[in-house]
């Protein structure tokens, strides 16, 4: 079983990142249990564990410790591997491209509003697609799915300038996806922003 995209996005609560801060399993567990509003014994089901073992994890009476049991608990519930101690070479190479990936956001971004929607679109594009891909294999983090926002709304107000008026609404598809991400975030001012950017190009779209 793996999760869910609503169980994965769950990680992006502000409560759910405090959680995933303290790197404690058993916290993890408790605010995962109380965000989604099951029971010890829906979560015992999810996983493939007794109830009685849910909770004595929770209480800190037990721990799991082999990287076999931590990637299901990853797998199944969604949280990002880094949070339980399991961040690879690979994913440290990933956050150093997120470094990157800020540079070109930020240099797409200029390049739009210069004027240069194109040349906006040449530079997000590699960015989204590693990034979507990330975002579908279930390895969700703050700085993921923030620079994902951004990147589709940027993406998507570019697609707006370029495209034939009978795709413009593949324009909407982008900083529709951009708003339902924001929503996640806790960041009123962007989701205000992006709202806007969705707002415009729904109307562009005739929609």
């Amino acid at each position: 079983m793996t999760a869910t995209p609503s169980a994965r996005r769950l990680w992006l609560l502000p409560e759910a990142r405090r959680a995933l801060e303290t790197r404690e399993l058993a916290v993890i567990l408790r605010c995962y249990r109380k965000l989604a509003g099951i029971s010890q014994v829906a979560m015992g089901e999810l996983l493939g564990y007794d109830p009685s073992y849910v909770s004595l994890l929770e209480r800190r009476r037990r721990t799991v410790n082999d990287r076999q049991g931590l990637s299901h608990i990853s797998r199944v519930l969604g949280v990002p591997l880094h949070a339980l101690g399991l961040a690879g070479d690979e994913d440290a190479d990933f956050l150093a491209a997120l470094q990157f990936g800020e540079s070109t956001a930020r240099l797409a971004e200029i390049a739009r509003q210069a004027g240069r929607a194109a040349e906006a679109v040449e530079e997000l594009w590699p960015l989204v697609v590693r990034l979507e891909t990330r975002l579908s294999e279930g390895r969700v983090d703050y700085g993921t799915a923030s620079l994902l926002a951004r990147a589709r709304a940027t993406l998507g107000t570019s697609l707006g300038h370029i495209l034939p008026e009978e795709q413009l609404y593949l324009a909407a598809r982008w900083t529709g996806g951009a708003m339902r991400l924001a929503r996640y975030l806790d960041e009123g001012g962007f989701l205000g922003y992006v709202l806007r950017m969705h707002g415009n190009e729904l109307r562009k779209a005739g929609r």
